[in-house]
């Protein structure tokens, strides 16, 4: 399952987003979500260290992003151009 992937959403979600703005999903709501049909969730790694993700949802001929995050460490490095790259393939 995705136990250990979602280990590392919430880790890089602590990392990316502020909490005073509430942008974080709870474990529930990412499991929730994943179970969804179409929903995918895309991991990227700089040197073998969780670096982002991204967790989008296709239906027919349409992609949602649904939710992007970079660790602040690997921003500008082109980890989010490849996070979306993956995610419209």
């Amino acid at each position: 399952g995705y136990a250990r992937d979602i280990d590392m959403v919430e880790r890089l979600m602590e990392l990316a987003f502020d909490p005073r703005y509430g942008e974080a999903w709870t474990r529930g709501q990412c499991l929730g979500v994943l179970a969804m049909p179409g929903v995918r969730l895309t991991l990227a790694f700089a040197d073998d260290r969780p670096a982002g993700f991204a967790m989008a949802r296709q239906v027919l001929d349409e992609v949602e992003l649904l939710l992007i995050a970079v660790a602040p460490a690997e921003r500008r490095r082109g980890v989010g151009q490849a996070l979306l790259g993956a995610v419209l393939d």
